[in-house]
């Protein structure tokens, strides 16, 4: 079983304006990954950028990901913000942002989970992978 877990995702919105409201979801995120494997340890960022006004309901954007087998080059998610989680979908590639040449991706379908932390500007998850869960993988994102 592979699992991501995402650690303290601080949020900034364009412009540096934070949020009003509690359950608007930032208009940028971005930040650092780091996977620990028995291949060695592998850091890089991670950036996304929301459509429209980021409140309750679907969402779409960018994804920003610079893996080490694959990666994404203002790749477009969809999925659902709930005020306190945010769930996308989007696609992975072989040989775009990736540290590896023609890296193995699976179908690269990626599907992100997102849970704002209580009280924090802060989210954690977990990234799926065809399904499966991605191990030794956190990430942290800042302002």
């Amino acid at each position: 079983m592979r699992r991501m877990v995402l650690v303290g995702l601080g949020w900034f919105l364009a412009g540096g304006a934070l949020a009003q409201a509690t359950d608007a979801l930032p208009g940028k995120l971005s930040g650092w990954w780091t996977a620990t494997n028995p291949r060695g340890v592998f850091k890089n960022t991670l950036s996304l950028e929301v459509d429209g006004n980021a409140q309750a309901g679907p969402v779409t954007g960018r994804i920003t990901v610079n893996g080490r087998s694959c990666g994404a080059q203002d790749e477009p998610f969809r999925g659902t913000w709930d005020g306190t989680t945010l769930r996308f979908e989007t696609t992975h590639r072989p040989n775009v942002n990736a540290m590896v040449k023609d890296g193995a991706c699976g179908s690269g379908q990626f599907t992100y989970v997102l849970k704002r932390k209580s009280g924090e500007r802060a989210f954690e998850g977990e990234l799926f992978l065809d399904g499966t869960t991605a191990t030794g993988v956190t990430m942290s994102m800042s302002p």
